[in-house]
């Protein structure tokens, strides 16, 4: 098994209305996750955290409370794949969104509830998104 350490926020899947960063969840300081696995997906181990949802934005994907694995390999603009969801901060809100670059540098942040609007940036307003990484595995609640 290899430790997964934990990201010191939780990532919100909402409109993040006061949210900022601030310290992890006290239960949860890393994660175990397999090596043979790790190893099976490809994924540097070095460049991994392990993150909360807090939100309903993102539903049905992403629900309140998951735990997200986020590789930090994928955290610059170029290296984004339109439609993956990653985590990401805009102006210290941690934020869980479904991203897609634009033609011309503009950036979508998409919502997968319908209940929730997705948010466009300009060009100038993307170069404020720092890209944490992209989302590959979550785990949560059965219903």
């Amino acid at each position: 098994f290899v430790d997964i350490p934990m990201i010191d926020a939780f990532y919100h899947a909402g409109n993040a209305k006061g949210a900022r960063l601030g310290k992890e969840p006290a239960f949860l300081k890393s994660l175990n996750f397999r090596a043979d696995w790790i190893e099976y997906m490809g994924f540097d181990v070095s460049m991994l955290k392990v993150a909360m949802v807090n939100g309903k934005s993102m539903e049905p994907t992403l629900s309140q409370s998951d735990v997200i694995l986020v590789d930090k390999r994928e955290s610059h603009i170029n290296e984004i794949e339109n439609g993956a969801v990653y985590a990401l901060i805009f102006k210290e809100k941690p934020l869980v969104k479904r991203v897609y670059v634009q033609e011309f540098g503009e950036v979508l942040l998409a919502s997968d509830n319908p209940a929730f609007s997705d948010r466009e940036f300009s060009e100038e307003e993307a170069k404020e998104i720092d890209f944490i990484g992209r989302v590959v595995w979550r785990g949560g609640e059965v219903n």
